[in-house]
């Protein structure tokens, strides 16, 4: 009894580092994106679905390279097409077997992984290495839960501080990363439908999970694993949590521009 409530601890602390605060950003995310995308639509209209269709390009692509990482079919892969509340879509396969479960779990999440490695990459490339250089010295060393959140608020802070440099806007290249970055983190999120078509995957995610940590030299090689994946887990919660400050930002800008245009049309 012993031994099966130790691993089921294990197991819980791993599929909490692993998967716990991805899918808490991205629901936080979710919640912020249908704000500015209802905020934006009401004042800009469909034009501002065709500015953010970057985002909307990218979020379809990641559904579409899950299909291809877990080799199942796709059917139809529209990454962008304003038609009603459909902004795109990816139709494959339904597999109803064990493994195929999972493969929905991984094309349901696949606008996190692609979202965050987009970021990843425009920030290095477009972005310099000061986006990206505090993060060695803030990355975890062990420690409590705590300290591993913290390192996360400090590592996206840095990033949304660097975003904000005046220095970094001398490059034409910069305001270019800013309005792509934009765009994906806008779009990053996992939507209802997403989260509907992944919860059976994860399930069966959790129980492969508890089966390796019963078996005492593949859970021990699994516990290896996990702890080589915090310092990657650690930048992507810290791009996650700066996506989600991002679209913050962004709609506290346009709250105060709304406020000031009312206060004025008031006096007048």
């Amino acid at each position: 009894m012993y031994y099966l409530l130790s691993a089921i601890e294990r197991a819980t602390f791993e599929i909490a580092i692993l998967f716990g605060g991805v899918f808490a950003l991205a629901t936080a995310l979710w919640f912020a994106s249908q704000r500015l995308r209802g905020d934006g639509y009401s004042r800009f209209g469909r034009r501002y679905i065709y500015f953010v269709a970057p985002g909307v390009i990218c979020h379809e692509t990641g559904h579409a390279l899950g299909c291809l990482l877990t080799g199942t079919r796709i059917v139809e892969f529209v990454p962008f097409r304003l038609s009603g509340n459909e902004l795109g879509h990816v139709t494959h396969e339904c597999r109803k077997t064990f493994f195929g479960q999972m493969a929905n779990f991984f094309i349901g999440t696949g606008p996190v992984w692609f979202g965050c490695l987009m970021i990843f990459l425009l920030a290095r490339l477009l972005g310099g290495r000061d986006f990206f250089e505090g993060l060695e010295a803030l990355s975890p060393q062990g420690g409590s839960i705590a300290g591993y959140c913290c390192s996360v608020i400090g590592g996206a802070a840095w990033m949304m501080r660097t975003v904000l440099s005046p220095s970094n806007w001398g490059s034409i290249l910069f305001p270019v990363c800013f309005y792509l970055i934009f765009c994906i983190a806008s779009e990053i999120t996992l939507s209802p439908p997403d989260l509907q078509s992944t919860w059976r995957g994860f399930v069966s995610l959790i129980a492969v999970i508890l089966l390796m940590n019963l078996i005492p030299v593949v859970s021990a090689w699994f516990c290896l694993f996990v702890n080589s994946m915090v310092p990657y887990l650690f930048v992507l919660h810290s791009l996650l949590l700066f996506a989600l400050l991002f679209d913050l930002l962004i709609l506290s800008v346009a709250w105060l521009v709304r406020r000031v245009f009312s206060e004025r049309r008031r006096r007048r």
